[in-house]
């Protein structure tokens, strides 16, 4: 078999070494290393573990012992943080029309290359034969990118792009959020991605909820979701429900998130979120909704597992600290979001920078070949703020559609609003998703 392409290339420098450029360099054997699927989808960043190569080559002419030296700097620049060093590959008469990426993590045992060099005196050069490479590399190779834009509307709402396909190997998707213009205030929220059952992701507003012994209060002027709110005082158990128009199917996971608001000072409140299905109800654990402030926050309730997979109705009770009649809290809206492999719920952060007068952003970048991690970051003009761990940022979608919602109040405010404080913001985004092999095609 001959190949068209295959580098190693230190990014920051752009130094390559071609294994098969039949001058300095001539590639004897390799057999490619196929990654699986990780067991504890917590003990990394991809899905798929990172494999270990073993390329064997041959390195002649005038320039074998430069070449030698090259290769050695790159792989030893590989295992260094900072630095991204990538395989290239592009098999020849191969069915893409580029190559094919893969980011190498170090060499395999952390030791400098060795080899012998011999002196040709019949050709007066030096060869180095059966030079072997083991290095380590990320579990994919990254081909071509597809990039669909979803075009802002009001949050919060549940925003989907359409891909070119459906992947047969999950592919690392960039997440872009765009917030149309600056924020007004710093935000605590969280971004949800998700590319399962994209079509039953729900967004259930507090005016559709019956709660017996509630109050329904308007809060247009904190832009409530449908102009209203729920109030629960701390005088007795709750139980908010809302039934699905139709049972929603075909998983037995959901995640829940409920956006609330504590304007006590003094008392708090326990929330348990719960699903019914065919009478038998479910709960997740506790959140306490504190009086660290009165602003309106977003609380995640974590996965809740249905193994019928039917969902008739999602729940929340409220319970109370200590008893009073004047003291509340308030619900404006719950996010129901089938929970799949590659679902994401993203937590952020309350501090950020920005840029009066400029365009807003936050980011989800997995880096898979640009660095050693993952970045979310909240972009406004020239400042960029950390928004997330690292785990969170690295997205990965397979689905023919990607879904996100962006649950993020502002401060006493429901909703996000633009700089001025004025309006509700408008959010779109952006999903940069590659293909994604297991080997060279």
């Amino acid at each position: 078999m001959a190949w068209m392409t295959f580098n190693i290339t230190h990014q920051g420098s752009s130094t390559t070494v071609s294994l098969v450029d039949g001058i300095n360099c001539n590639l004897v054997s390799w057999a490619p290393s196929v990654s699986r699927e990780r067991s504890d989808l917590l003990a990394g960043t991809s899905k798929y573990i990172p494999v270990t190569e073993r390329v064997i080559v041959n390195l002649f002419g005038a320039d074998s012992l430069e070449t030698y030296e090259t290769l050695s700097w790159i792989l030893d620049k590989a295992g260094r943080v900072g630095e991204v060093v990538t395989l290239g590959i592009q098999l020849q008469n191969s069915v893409l029309s580029a190559v094919v990426e893969s980011q190498i993590l170090g060499t395999a045992s952390g030791a400098p290359l060795k080899a012998a060099a011999a002196f040709n005196s019949l050709l007066m050069v030096y060869e180095i034969n059966g030079l072997t490479l083991n290095f380590t590399r990320q579990g994919l190779y990254l081909g071509a990118i597809n990039t669909v834009a979803v075009t802002a509307v009001a949050n919060p709402a549940v925003l989907i792009a359409t891909m070119a396909e459906e992947l047969d190997v999950i592919g690392p998707t960039k997440i872009t959020v765009d917030l149309d213009e600056d924020v007004s205030a710093p935000m605590a929220g969280y971004v949800v991605v998700s590319d399962y059952h994209t079509d039953k992701i729900t967004i259930v507003d507090s005016d559709d909820m019956t709660a017996a012994g509630s109050s329904t209060i308007s809060d247009t002027a904190n832009y409530a979701l449908g102009d209203n709110v729920k109030r629960f005082a701390a005088d007795a158990v709750y139980e908010a429900s809302y039934s699905f128009p139709s049972r929603l199917t075909g998983f037995d996971s959901m995640a829940i998130l409920a956006v609330v608001k504590n304007i006590s000072t003094t008392n708090a409140f326990r929330l348990t979120a719960g699903v019914e299905s065919d009478g038998l109800v479910a709960y997740t654990r506790s959140e306490i909704l504190d009086t660290s402030t009165t602003d309106a926050r977003v609380v995640s309730f974590g996965v809740l597992t249905m193994p019928s997979g039917r969902w008739d109705k999602v729940l929340l009770k409220i319970d109370y600290n200590q008893y009073s009649a004047t003291e509340y809290m308030y619900l404006d809206y719950m996010v129901c979001v089938p929970f799949g492999p590659n679902t994401q719920i993203v937590p952020m952060v309350e501090q950020i920078s920005r840029t009066i007068g400029s365009s807003a952003k936050v980011v989800l970048d997995h880096r898979a070949l640009t660095a050693k991690s993952a970045l979310a970051t909240f972009e406004s003009g020239t400042d960029q703020t950390h928004l997330s761990a690292e785990s969170y940022a690295y997205i990965e979608t397979s689905g023919e559609k990607i879904a996100v919602v962006f649950a993020c109040p502002d401060g006493a405010k429901w909703k996000t609003l633009d700089a001025a404080g004025t309006g509700v913001l408008d959010v779109g985004f952006t999903a940069v998703r590659h293909k994604s092999y297991l080997v060279p095609q």
